[in-house]
């Protein structure tokens, strides 16, 4: 049975207001080196505190930590040398390195880093660092940070990383962890909620807007969260790349997925609900739900599937597995909130790489 990666980052939000404020924006821009494996990015974070609580430090989530090494805390909790299905991992490590963090007006923040084990304490771990600002955020007021980082992406693993030519890229950026106000969970003050990457773990961070730069060879395609806006050619001496700008509204975190055209082929199509819809399953859900057909009226959506060249044949099943999965979920939990779905199912040999992101 084929797995895939889904790119929907957060379905359930539509109730979300358009007045609400979003905490944080994303601006990035990011180039992979498939030889390497490598990402070397720029990114601009302006987060506004919420909340009813002054902060004078930020959070980050440094999820490629987590592949450092056989001592950091998700891969104790994995078990020595194994993946989610028990085979054995192959060592080709993955990290995040922050090389420049600086406030908007050049104060330089990287002195003020320290790498924090809230969990477990586990001094191999890195995946969260906590930032000293020079001053509080009060509540209302926003705080702008520009970063430079690199990340080695590892052989994949848990969602992540590079087989051959396929890159799936997840939980591959510097992001903020949430600010929340005492009461909040249980929370007897106002803090960070920034855990440490865990094997059975949830990512939890804010919904916000990201505009996202990605540049790679020329020859490859690219598949990510929200929708292309903008691609323009780049020329570095002898090397042909391009540069794709996506955004996104309304997401908690930006996924992609990267490889040849003569590994992944792109196959595009559409859930058109008066098509789509089977009409015994509507009648159900106006029984169960005492709903109308207009209340149930649901919007058109725009599938893109990545798929590798040599199963290009079954992209009309997969096609087709979406758009039901998009009116039974639609009709009994909610419609789609974004106007695109990206699918992505990886070659062989990248199974890893399956799953929800």
């Amino acid at each position: 049975m084929r797995r895939f990666l889904f790119f929907f980052l957060g379905v359930l939000i539509a109730c979300v207001g358009s007045a609400f404020e979003f905490p944080v924006d994303y601006e990035i821009d990011v180039e992979l080196d498939p030889q390497t494996h490598r990402l070397q990015g720029t990114e601009k974070i302006r987060w506004t505190n919420t909340g009813g609580e002054p902060t004078a430090e930020l959070w980050f989530h440094l999820y490629l930590n987590a592949f450092a090494g056989d001592r950091t805390t998700f891969m104790r909790g994995m078990g020595e040398g194994t993946l989610r299905g028990g085979h054995e991992v192959e060592r080709r490590w993955g990290w995040t390195q922050l090389l420049s963090l600086r406030l908007e007006d050049g104060t330089d923040l990287l002195p003020n880093l320290t790498f924090e084990r809230p969990d477990d304490g586990n001094q191999d771990d890195f995946t969260v660092a906590r930032v000293v600002l020079e001053g509080p955020v009060e509540p209302g007021a926003s705080v702008t940070i520009d970063l430079v980082f690199e990340a080695q992406l590892p052989r994949v693993i848990a969602r992540t990383g590079w087989a051959g030519d396929f890159h799936l890229i997840g939980q591959w950026f510097p992001k903020l962890g949430v600010y929340e106000e005492a009461g909040h969970g249980g929370r007897t003050e106002a803090g960070w909620n920034c855990h440490q990457f865990h094997p059975a773990t949830e990512f939890y961070s804010d919904f916000g807007r990201y505009r996202v730069q990605l540049t790679v060879p020329e020859d490859y395609i690219v598949g990510a969260s929200g929708i292309q806006v903008e691609e323009k050619a780049v020329e570095e001496g002898l090397a042909r790349k391009r540069t794709l700008t996506f955004t996104a509204d309304r997401v908690h975190d930006f996924a992609w997925c990267a490889a040849p055209a003569d590994l992944m082929a792109v196959v595009e199509s559409d859930f058109d609900p008066g098509r789509d819809v089977p009409a015994p399953w509507l009648e159900r859900a106006q029984s169960l739900l005492g709903f109308s057909s207009a209340d149930l009226e649901l919007p058109p959506v725009h599938l893109r599937l990545l798929v590798p060249q040599t199963q290009v044949k079954l992209a009309d099943r997969m096609l087709r597995g979406a758009r039901l999965a998009m009116a039974w979920y639609g009709l009994f939990y909610g419609a789609y909130p974004y106007p695109q779905l990206t699918l992505v199912s990886p070659p062989p040999g990248a199974e890893e790489a399956a799953g929800m992101e």
